[in-house]
């Protein structure tokens, strides 16, 4: 049995770079999921090479994709809270006019409080 698992791993080709398929986002280090990891191609087996390579090119697609994915949803996550801070804002003004629009009313009745006191 070891001379059949040593003589299948001679036929095997070296490390691919789909073994360093891996990228560093938002501090956090993504690395291939081990159940999307290709099985290594029989060097002598051109069908195998070339499935081998599809698999590596749709990995990569994939990786890129999942990468776009999460700069995706952090841009979301960023203009929602961009989002709640311009309501928050909003909400402000409006108050703000609102106690505008109540101190003038209220300055207007002391101004004629006041006018009214001095005409008698």
């Amino acid at each position: 049995i070891s001379i059949i698992s040593n003589d299948l791993e001679n036929k095997l080709l070296p490390p691919s770079p789909v073994d360093k398929l891996r990228f560093e986002s938002n501090s956090e280090l993504y690395t291939l999921p081990t159940d999307y990891e290709p099985v290594k191609p029989l060097k002598n087996c051109e069908e195998s090479v070339k499935i081998y390579e599809e698999h590596v090119s749709m990995l990569k697609d994939y990786m890129e994709l999942q990468q776009e994915a999460s700069r995706l949803l952090e841009k979301k996550n960023d203009l929602i809270h961009e989002l709640e801070d311009r309501e928050k804002i909003v909400s402000t003004r409006v108050k703000l006019e609102q106690e505008k629009e109540q101190l003038a009313s209220f300055r207007d009745l002391l101004k004629s409080q006041m006018e009214s006191s001095q005409k008698m």
